[in-house]
């Protein structure tokens, strides 16, 4: 095989895995949405699971109905941050691919 085959050899496997790195960076972006979205609806269902239980019998069993809110909260202030960084992350690894030095 001379040089020039080798090159073109060398050039079809870099992109090859390019190829496979911007689809793992696509899966993992649907990672962190899925993950997202599973917290933000957690903290939904937790502040409305708290509601529900204080109107039906007044009490929330040796808890606050402030605590529910505040977990819910917290719950969805983490599920929209970890959209965030999982917004951020593929654009990074994507980046990274573009570059000419990638191996």
């Amino acid at each position: 095989m001379n040089e020039r085959e080798g090159g073109a050899a060398t050039s079809l496997v870099n992109e090859l895995a390019r190829d496979r790195n911007r689809e793992a960076a696509d899966r993992t972006l649907l990672a962190w949405i899925r993950t997202s979205l599973a917290m933000i609806s957690l903290g939904f269902g937790i502040e409305r699971l708290g509601q529900a239980a204080l109107a039906i019998d007044g009490t929330l069993l040796d808890a606050s109905p402030v605590k529910s809110r505040l977990f819910g909260s917290a719950l969805i202030v983490l599920g929209i941050a970890a959209t965030l960084v999982g917004m951020w992350e593929p654009r990074h690894v994507l980046a990274s691919i573009k570059g000419d030095d990638y191996r």
